[in-house]
């Protein structure tokens, strides 16, 4: 018996009891008097039970016990047959007789163990398999059914790996070893190691039940998702009726965004799954990163909105509780396509929104009133880097309160320098972390993003205080209703007197005087040269530093034109890890600017902060795209005295630079109004070095004016004031 628990549920073959048969009535401490008619009996049945035909090797074990009662070698098979029938009673009741009469075999004992731990008793199942290990050290599947079981014990991995180890050392092709190894470095997080097993395995046994399943999984976890894809299909040609596997195959074709594709699997889940309707749907919390043209992306929201009707039509009861499984979220890459996201975002929401009871949180009983901020896992960095200094400043006569991952306690109180803040951590399960943020009676929560992880966007449906708010960190409206505040800029709304920007949000808008963050200068690196990083001596560096989605059709075309008129510029797009989106984004701009324009756009690979701040400090401008303007990067950008050209828009996410030169008094020299005056104001930049020495003086002169501006504090104070009813 050499099979996990994993490969019993599924109904698969568990045990090979052919190992040391051979005479398994007879040994040194029993006394047997088998006739030969018994032996025949004995090997014939051995091959009935190898070829599979239980019932009858069933029928000859019985038959051999009725010549010879004490044939323990019978016994134990049968207690075999019994297990791979799943009744398990029966099998111990005999592999218990088989011990009795003989107690030296080591595959007895080996056998009584993987019953044991089937059954549930580990300590007694551990007892037994170091009892046939003591008998026979050289016993390949007692080693690797230990390992098993010490994984199942939660004992250290590496006292499991190391049992799992030496079976192979003593059977290097032990198939169940194998596969037990490569579940447990899985589990460990050794991803890599675990995928490198499995495809050991499987050569081993092409047909493994359910390892092109585990292999897939292990995929998954390092990333891979095209080889993840390969795998999982070889998995559903096996057991096309798994919905685990069909629901792995839609999340892959999700992660390649493969958005027709992860319709197909999604449906086809939702068909199987019949008590998980909303996997229907599951398709439209996708949108690529890189479209071909505009016409891709009209197409894509077309599609989009009308799914959505679609979804919003169609009758369904949804659970609450599992809506962050269960559910979808708007994608991220909705705000990159320079359209207001509002009505979309509505819709996305009021699918799921009705699914949440109704509550009215209690107030605190806190003087001045008790604020929230919630986090969730994952997103710490920015709301650290924007937020910190602002909840350790707020009046103390606030009680604050921060909800995080447990992980993340940590690096939140160094960052926030105040010592009353509570710390409050989520369960795993939603519903108690639902009721553990209640639980704190906040009178304000202000959530550092509505979305796009599935929990931070369910969090707020659940209405977890009287007054809940969001802020940039959300890129725009959350479209919950449940969400009362959307704190923004006087300064970050379009100054167009034209534009309404209240029609922007779901939320009602409340506009700071200040920006809704505070921001420190970041210290310039010394001693940085191009040659470092492979740069030409001369020639404008035209640095790209966003997120690839930010990267619309149209941006080729700016590129493709400051490409021709500065022969010496050359243009850095920094590299992000999806190395498929990178590529098709290569593709199209090969297209668009053409060959040997393209020539000149170099895509940096991943780097390092500390190396990322010293290529900005090279750059001679940072180019906005036109769809979304730089925030966090033109902080950055301004700390290493390099200016940031941007472009008028009428949505927040695209007046971010322009507000920031706005307070800087430097806005007609570097927020442009059209493509025509952007290329022009890049090129006059990038090939001018008066006009640059110019902006050189100007920049470091003006930046006082936005970093570290403490005013913001009492901006949040004074919303927090006007939302919190006095008593």
């Amino acid at each position: 018996m050499g099979s996990s628990c994993h490969e019993v549920r599924r109904g698969e073959p568990v045990c090979d009891p052919f190992a040391q048969q051979a005479g398994a009535g007879v040994g040194n401490k029993e006394s047997e008097r088998s006739s030969d008619r018994a032996d025949e009996l004995f090997q014939q049945a051995l091959r009935e039970h190898h070829c599979g035909n239980l019932t009858t090797a069933q029928r000859l074990y019985s038959e051999i016990l009725n010549h010879d009662p004490n044939h323990a070698g019978a016994w134990h098979a049968l207690g075999l047959v019994d297990f791979a029938q799943r009744d398990l009673v029966s099998a111990r009741k005999r592999i218990e007789t088989a011990l009795a009469i003989c107690d030296a075999r080591s595959s007895y004992w080996n056998s009584y163990g993987v019953l044991l731990k089937e059954s549930g008793e580990y300590p007694a199942a551990e007892a037994a398999l170091q009892h046939a290990l003591e008998l026979d050290r050289h016993c390949a599947d007692a080693w690797s059914n230990l390992g098993h079981l010490q994984r199942l014990m939660r004992l250290p991995p590496q006292q499991a790996e190391r049992s799992l180890r030496t079976a192979l050392r003593l059977v290097p092709r032990h198939i169940a070893a194998t596969f037990h190894l490569a579940d447990l470095l899985q589990a460990s997080g050794r991803h890599m190691d675990a995928i490198g097993q499995y495809r050991r395995g499987l050569h081993l046994a092409p047909d493994h039940p359910g390892a092109y399943k585990r292999l897939g999984e292990a995929l998954i976890s390092a990333e891979l998702w095209e080889e993840a894809g390969e795998s999982l299909d070889e998995a559903s040609a096996c057991d096309p009726g798994d919905p685990e596997i069909q629901t792995a195959i839609a999340f892959v074709h999700a992660q390649l965004e493969r958005v027709d594709d992860a319709r197909c699997a999604y449906r086809q889940v939702a068909t199987m799954r019949g008590d998980r309707p909303i996997w229907k749907w599951k398709h439209l919390g996708i949108c690529p990163t890189v479209f071909a043209d505009d016409e891709a992306i009209e197409a894509y929201w077309a599609r989009l909105q009308k799914e959505l009707a679609d979804c919003l039509d169609e009758p369904m009861e949804l659970d609450w509780h599992s809506l962050p499984a269960d559910g979808f979220t708007p994608p991220f890459n909705l705000p990159h396509h320079g359209r207001c996201c509002r009505e979309v975002r509505e819709m996305f929401a009021a699918r799921f929104e009705p699914a949440f009871p109704r509550c009215a949180p209690q107030p605190s009983d806190s003087p001045l009133g008790r604020i929230g901020f919630l986090v969730t896992a994952g997103h710490e960095p920015g709301f650290l880097r924007g937020m910190a200094r602002i909840i350790a400043g707020l009046d103390r006569r606030f009680e604050v309160v921060v909800f995080c991952a447990q992980r993340a306690v940590g690096r939140c109180q160094i960052a926030i320098r105040r010592n009353d803040v509570r710390y409050v951590t989520f369960s795993r399960r939603f519903d108690e972390a639902v009721d553990a943020v209640r639980s704190t009676r906040c009178d304000v929560i202000f959530f550092w993003k509505v979305g796009p992880d599935p929990w931070g966007y369910f969090l707020p449906m659940a209405r977890l205080a009287p007054v809940q708010c969001t802020s940039a960190g959300c890129h725009g409206t959350s479209g919950v209703r449940a969400v009362d505040y959307y704190i923004s800029s006087r300064l970050m709304e379009s100054p167009d007197g034209a534009v309404d920007s209240r029609q922007h949000y779901t939320e009602g808008l409340f506009l700071l005087d200040t920006f809704p963050m505070l921001q420190s200068r970041q210290p310039s690196p010394k001693d940085v040269s191009r040659h470092e990083f492979g740069l030409p001596p001369r020639g404008a560096l035209y640095l790209c530093p966003h997120r690839l989605p930010k990267y619309c059709p149209a941006f080729d075309f700016y590129l493709r034109e400051i490409l021709e008129q500065d022969r010496q510029g050359r243009v850095i797009v920094l590299g992000r890890t999806d190395a498929r989106a990178r590529e098709l984004l290569q593709t199209r701009m090969r297209r668009n600017l053409g060959e040997a324009r393209f020539r000149r756009v170099r895509f940096q690979p991943p780097m390092s902060v500390t190396e990322y701040y010293r290529l900005l400090h090279l750059a001679t401008l940072v180019l906005d795209t036109p769809v979304y303007a730089s925030s966090l990067t033109a902080y950055d950008a301004f700390s290493m005295g390099v200016p940031v050209l941007t472009q008028h828009g009428t949505l927040a996410v695209q007046c971010y630079a322009a507000g920031l030169y706005r307070r800087m008094g430097m806005e007609t020299d570097l927020v442009t109004k059209d493509r025509d005056e952007y290329i022009a104001s890049a090129v006059k930049i990038g090939t001018n070095p008066e006009y640059r020495d110019h902006l050189g003086r100007m920049l470091p002169e003006r930046v006082a004016a936005v970093f570290d501006d403490q005013r913001v504090i009492s901006e949040y104070e004074r919303f927090f004031s006007s939302v919190i009813p006095q008593s």
